[in-house]
């Protein structure tokens, strides 16, 4: 039975034309690279609109959508926006292709009594999509928009519950052309907030329109959004190209644009545009490793770039309007806070100088820098004095410690790591069957295609001891002897598994809740 050609097993590993040196059909292949970029001619590519979504942005198409990420490596997303009320999880080896960031969106389903994967308040904003937390990811997503939509009732800043993107993937993983965006459905003005959601007079108290989050008081704010468009953490890295954040998106001062945190895997950013968001900080990265940023773009009233307790980061390149003010936020563009080994270069921005002007409505003031307590660099660390560039100086280097470059993960050849999955006899045609846990597909690098779980990840060494990633459920304990007993790491419960289900229908209980997972 060839996997690449059988109809019974078409939920099975394709023929792949691009991608790892070795193909889950045995052909040799070129190594990972932009030049094997797939195209919805590539053969194996599935269009999502014969699987049967709309895209007409109404109709939600979550379960077409997560249905062929369980079941297909590469998906083709035309012209349209699919609409989604729940998380896409999206397994390591995932590839969304759209047809252009203009053309293709996928969009949250949300409003005030149907919120977005039923989130409540108190509750954290959960992500449109979330790729898995695994380092030896192949993960790509390119050339479509993610829009966290979300609905005012009367300017009600009431959190929206959805946020564009949680990226866990790295090793080959690859992210081009991606547009993340959260925009109000119509303007949003805090005036109208203060007054309709808290009940603030404003003719007692009238809203700062120079800097209207300040006008608020603990525990109200005067934007809606409390989460980044975009998280990297975990296993978060690969290569991005042509990132891009732009306009007023509803952000909290508090809430930047895009925030790493908690990484170590090499993180490679070519051209990361950040603009005109009543931001602290426009991009924040907290305890993050491996960063290389080639060129930025921004027009920012307070940081464009914030480290904070990060280490071998490396920026190339800046350019845009430039207007820190101290009377709004720290007036430095570039702040490096507890970071060592690092390196910035090639700034090139245009100064505002001058008086504040307006551009736009009532709260849309641009502000101007006063360059006697405006800074391109700071340099600050616990034990040492801190170190300020002065505004007029265009450092061609500034330097500290001896930061390198990082490759990516097994570019140039195959990890070593196989996993457990050839440790049993092939049958047929690279099928392998083990008694109790049934037919498996393994591609290499951990991954294996099973029969009925779709792709699972293993680092184990055997059956004996079996930690593998599942799409749905994350990490799971088991064994031969324990299967279809799961521990679920997330869960910290025993599931069953319902044997017999495939990659789109699968049951499990909860033995300590006495329940059906959803």
């Amino acid at each position: 039975m060839n996997p690449c050609t059988s109809t019974a097993l078409a939920r099975r590993p394709i023929c792949r034309v691009y991608g790892r040196r070795r193909s889950s059909c045995g052909s040799a292949k070129p190594a990972p690279d932009t030049c094997h970029f797939p195209t919805w001619e590539t053969p194996g590519v599935v269009n999502i609109r014969d699987l049967g979504a709309v895209g007409n942005g109404v109709a939600d198409d979550w379960a077409v959508l997560q249905a062929a990420i369980d079941a297909h490596e590469i998906i083709f997303l035309p012209a349209g926006t699919y609409a989604v009320s729940r998380t896409l999880n999206l397994h390591p080896r995932t590839k969304i292709i759209g047809s252009h960031p203009t053309f293709t969106a996928i969009t949250a389903l949300s409003t005030l009594t149907n919120r977005f994967n039923g989130v409540r308040d108190g509750e954290p904003d959960a992500p449109i999509i979330r790729t898995a937390d695994v380092a030896g990811a192949e993960t790509w997503l390119a050339l479509f928009q993610i829009r966290r939509l979300f609905p005012l009732a009367q300017h009600n800043p009431t959190p929206p519950g959805n946020f564009a993107l949680e990226w866990r993937s790295g090793g080959n993983s690859l992210v081009r052309q991606l547009k993340a965006e959260s925009r109000p459905a119509t303007n949003f003005r805090p005036d109208f907030a203060a007054n309709l959601f808290y009940g603030i007079d404003l003719i007692a108290n009238p809203i700062n329109t120079f800097h209207p989050q300040q006008s608020f008081g603990p525990g109200q704010y005067a934007w809606p959004n409390r989460y980044p468009n975009v998280i990297i953490t975990g296993n978060g890295g690969g290569r991005w190209y042509t990132f891009w954040f732009h306009g007023r998106q509803g952000l909290t001062q508090e809430t930047p644009f895009l925030r790493v945190h908690d990484t170590t895997e090499p993180l490679h950013i070519y051209h990361l545009h950040l603009q005109q968001q009543d931001s602290r900080n426009h991009a924040e990265f907290i305890n993050a490793r491996n960063v290389s940023i080639y060129n930025t773009k921004g027009e920012v009233k307070g940081a464009l770039l914030y480290f904070e307790n990060s280490d071998n980061v490396r920026v190339f390149g800046n350019g845009g309007l430039t207007s820190p003010d101290p009377n709004y936020f720290d007036p430095y563009l570039f702040r490096f806070i507890n970071t060592t080994n690092f390196l910035i270069s090639g700034q090139a921005d245009t100064i505002n100088e001058g008086d504040t002007r307006w551009i736009g409505g009532i709260f849309d003031r641009w502000i101007h820098a006063n360059l006697l307590t405006w800074f391109p660099i700071q340099d600050a660390a616990d034990g040492r004095p801190t170190v300020v560039v002065p505004s007029r100086h265009r450092p061609i280097l500034y330097l500290r410690g001896n930061p390198g470059f990082v490759p990516f993960t097994a570019v140039e050849s195959e990890p070593e790591v196989e996993g457990p999955w050839l440790t049993v006899p092939e049958v047929e045609e690279g099928w392998h069957w083990l008694e109790g846990f049934g037919y498996f597909y393994p591609v290499g690098a951990g991954f294996a295609f099973h029969f009925e779980h779709g792709w699972l990840y293993s680092l184990s060494e055997s059956f004996e001891e079996l930690w593998i990633w599942h799409h749905a459920q994350g990490w799971l304990y088991t064994s031969q002897s324990l299967y279809p007993f799961l521990y679920s790491a997330e869960l910290e419960a025993w599931l069953w598994y319902e044997v017999g289900g495939s990659p789109q229908s699968q049951r499990f209980f909860h033995l300590g809740e006495l329940r059906w997972l959803d």
